[in-house]
């Protein structure tokens, strides 16, 4: 077992200000003998039921216990804390009234980021968010 990582993510509003409210989310991935990848704490059922009929798993259920996992929201100082797998780790962050900035670096545009990530170290990261509607996505 290593040591897990925290990530300070500060959001602010477009003039700087603290933003609470928003959710910052990270999705840490795990490969397993440069084969494939698994999501950290996703799938909590049993594979076989999910292949007979008779077993379906209760989505809803898996949702619940995984829906704060590798996420926080943000507080009245726009910090959210997240602990998770040291390493590079991809993360976004949204709001209701605002969004991440889209990105252009390495690919198709998007609105998200990426942080190397030390085990027992807190990294912080900034995220100036924009009113949603200012930039539209497209590829």
């Amino acid at each position: 077992m290593e040591p897990t990582a925290q990530c300070e993510v500060t959001v602010l509003e477009e003039v700087g200000r603290p933003l609470a409210g928003a959710v910052a989310v990270f999705s840490p991935n795990v490969l397993w003998a440069g084969n494939g990848s698994t999501v950290f704490a996703d799938s909590l059922f049993n594979s076989e039921d999910m292949l007979c009929n008779a077993h379906q798993p209760d989505r809803e259920m898996v949702r619940e216990r995984t829906n704060n996992d590798f996420r926080a929201r943000s507080d009245d100082r726009g910090v959210a804390l997240v602990e998770l797998p040291a390493g590079s780790q991809s993360y976004s962050v949204s709001h209701t009234n605002y969004e991440m900035p889209i990105q252009r670096a390495f690919g198709s545009p998007q609105r998200s980021g990426s942080v190397q990530l030390s085990a027992g170290e807190t990294t912080r990261v900034v995220v100036k968010m924009q009113k949603k509607g200012t930039e539209a996505l497209t590829h």
